[in-house]
């Protein structure tokens, strides 16, 4: 019928997609924008209303079984749970820092638009300084500011 080659299973009529349109039919139903990577019997489904190829169960579990978004988000993958991130946390003070840029924020009345804020992990003291621009000689010179004082973290 114009052209077109029909399935017709259980009084259901389904297109007959050819080789070489099954990946693009499969990226439609599981990785398009609107799609949301469903799983693997939820794209069949959704597939499987409108259309028909003798391997769709197989193919679409090959598809999904190697697809990038699914493997790092659903169960199993990097959503999963882990150990903490810091299982050993610093036990005295000024033995690990962490350093953070925020910003851009509206310009200060001192031409100032980001913040530099250095944390002892241990103790949460926090050293901050406002500065105009971020590059690696102002870091530089907070890291020596607060050295001078303080002495070097041990990591």
């Amino acid at each position: 019928e114009d052209d077109l080659v029909w399935y017709i299973r259980n009084g259901r009529k389904q297109l007959v997609v050819p080789l070489d349109f099954w990946r693009r039919v499969i990226y439609t139903y599981h990785d398009a924008p609107m799609a949301g990577h469903p799983g693997r019997d939820e794209t069949v489904q959704a597939i499987t209303t409108l259309y028909y190829w003798p391997a769709v169960n197989r193919q679409v579990k090959t598809y999904v079984k190697y697809c990038l978004v699914c493997a790092s988000t659903k169960k199993g993958g990097a959503n999963q749970e882990r150990a903490p991130l810091r299982p050993h946390p610093p036990q005295r003070p000024w033995q690990c820092i962490s350093l953070d840029v925020m910003g851009p924020y509206p310009v200060s009345k001192k031409k100032n638009k980001y913040l530099l804020v250095a944390t002892d992990l241990c103790t949460k003291w926090i050293e901050a300084e406002a500065v105009p621009e971020v590059n690696t000689r102002r870091v530089l010179k907070f890291l020596e500011s607060i050295y001078n004082r303080w002495g070097y973290p041990e990591q």
